[in-house]
């Protein structure tokens, strides 16, 4: 950051910085924590940090640079799109505004969060504002779990 920060174009460019998903082989409390990967967007331009805790995807943030882009420069609108994100949340309190399936292992998403819940391998958990989860029984959500896929 230090070169970059040398280089003109520096003062216009937003740095991504994101995790990947946790190691298997890293022991972990829940089937939740591998998921929960830090994402960090900074410019020189931004005048304050913010700290938000809304659930987002990786696949929100082309979207949102999009957006950004579209918005504030001339960016031509973009006829087709290829991704399946919204859009990051930037709300800062805790909440979740997406559909995300999970993918433990390649070719197969066992899991998927929807609002406050995360449904995993036929059982409904709840997320809590510290993305820890707790398993509950909520027969309503698990009879119509179909609709968590739609």
């Amino acid at each position: 950051m230090q070169e970059y920060a040398k280089k003109p174009e520096y003062k216009n460019t937003i740095f991504i910085i994101t995790g990947d998903h946790r190691l298997i082989p890293i022991a972990q409390k829940d089937k939740l924590c591998r998921f929960h990967v830090p994402l960090f967007m900074y410019s020189p331009m931004l005048k304050k940090a913010e700290k938000i805790k809304s659930i987002s995807s990786h696949w929100d943030v082309t979207p949102s640079l999009v957006s950004f882009l579209m918005n504030n420069y001339k960016f031509n609108k973009l006829d087709k799109i290829a991704w399946m994100g919204d859009g990051l949340d930037t709300v800062r309190k805790f909440r979740n505004i997406h559909k995300i399936p999970l993918m433990r292992y390649k070719g197969s998403v066992n899991d998927y969060i929807y609002k406050n819940y995360m449904y995993s391998d036929g059982e409904l958990y709840k997320i809590n504002e510290n993305f820890g989860i707790y398993k509950v029984n909520e027969a309503k959500l698990l009879k119509n779990r179909l609709r968590f896929v739609k």
